[in-house]
């Protein structure tokens, strides 16, 4: 009698323990993610001009992004924020990775638009252009915010359009 209430009772104290598991991680970390990614943006935009704030306010929010790994389901703000603070940070490399990451998640022109720059500034052209002609066919009005290069701009508008590229001068 005492063995079966013994039982009983290690049956439903694991049973407790897994649901506040599964609470923490179908819940609790998705939702808490999610803040953290918002208040980074936020973070980010308001860093000013000056590269020290930039980079600082970078390494706060990849900091707290840090634990968003394991969160399910995956939410393309939480790796997109952490990408545009790798950015901020300097590493590009990083910010590369975690847009690939994205898109994994989820496709939309401006993640391409993102990888596409963060590759340019890796110094890895060939496949920036690859990609920013992806985002270009997804949505040819993100030329607008290919930054200052016109030959680069020139090269994806040719390739992304290339019946339009003949009315370019």
């Amino acid at each position: 009698m005492i063995r079966e209430i013994t039982l009983r009772g290690i049956a439903a104290l694991l049973i407790a323990i897994a649901a506040l598991f599964a609470l923490h991680r179908a819940v609790w970390l998705p939702l808490s993610c999610a803040r953290a990614a918002a208040i980074g943006e936020a973070e980010l935009a308001n860093a000013g001009g000056a590269s020290y704030l930039k980079q600082r306010a970078g390494e706060h929010v990849v900091a707290m992004l840090s634990d968003c790994n394991a969160a399910f389901p995956a939410d393309v703000r939480v790796v997109f924020a952490r990408a545009f603070a790798y950015e901020n940070v300097g590493d590009e490399h990083a910010a590369v990775a975690e847009y690939q990451r994205a898109l994994t998640i989820d496709r939309r022109p401006e993640i391409y638009l993102a990888l596409g720059m963060a590759q340019l500034r890796a110094l890895d052209r060939p496949h920036a252009i690859d990609t920013l002609v992806r985002a270009c066919q997804f949505d040819p009005a993100v030329l607008i915010d290919i930054g200052g290069d016109d030959e680069l701009r020139k090269e994806v508008f040719t390739r992304c359009e290339p019946e339009a590229a003949k009315l370019l001068p």
